[in-house]
């Protein structure tokens, strides 16, 4: 979520505990909508998972991150 941008969109600190700091409640339930409606999304007839599928792998790579492990060259990066 974070390389894709979406704690940032959401303005959620990374690494912030989401039960206990009541600052990010609004925040989270956002997020929480997002999702559910991403969900439904997902399972519309108008959705092929695969083609998402194809389609992030390419955002992978437009990103500078690994097909298969895609944390992986992150990690690379820092050390």
């Amino acid at each position: 979520m974070e390389v894709a941008g979406t704690l940032d969109i959401f303005n959620i600190p990374l690494g912030i505990d989401l039960q206990k700091d009541i600052s990010v409640k609004n925040n989270i339930s956002a997020l929480f909508k997002g999702l559910l409606e991403l969900n439904e999304l997902a399972r519309s007839s108008e959705v092929d998972l695969k083609f998402w599928a194809l389609q992030g792998l390419e955002a992978f790579k437009s990103r500078g991150l690994s097909e298969t492990r895609p944390l992986d060259r992150k990690k690379e990066d820092i050390m």
